[in-house]
């Protein structure tokens, strides 16, 4: 029972952190699980360092877990969801 607890607590802040980002972080597209970055008000950020601190605890919890990596584009630094933390897009 113990195992089962925990496995749910982990899929509950695996849930809860990718919410924060789509509530926090600018989405890119309905069809692609990237994020911009923002800060406090809103305003897109090109570094981590410079994001919202509710985005950038999400991207540390999900990058531990190995299901979000940084990406670079043209406008900057982007989150990309990977795994399972998918299945929680538009939840």
């Amino acid at each position: 029972m113990s195992q089962d607890l925990t496995a749910r607590a982990f899929e509950i802040a695996d849930q809860s952190m990718v919410e924060l980002l789509n509530c926090h972080a600018v989405r890119h597209d309905a069809l692609t699980p990237i994020f911009g970055l923002s800060d406090e008000n809103g305003i897109e950020v090109e570094a981590i360092d410079e994001a919202d601190q509710g985005i950038r605890d999400a991207f540390e919890w999900l990058h531990l877990r190995g299901l979000a990596d940084l990406i670079e584009d043209a406008a900057g630094t982007c989150i990309v969801l990977k795994g399972h933390a998918l299945d929680y897009i538009g939840c």
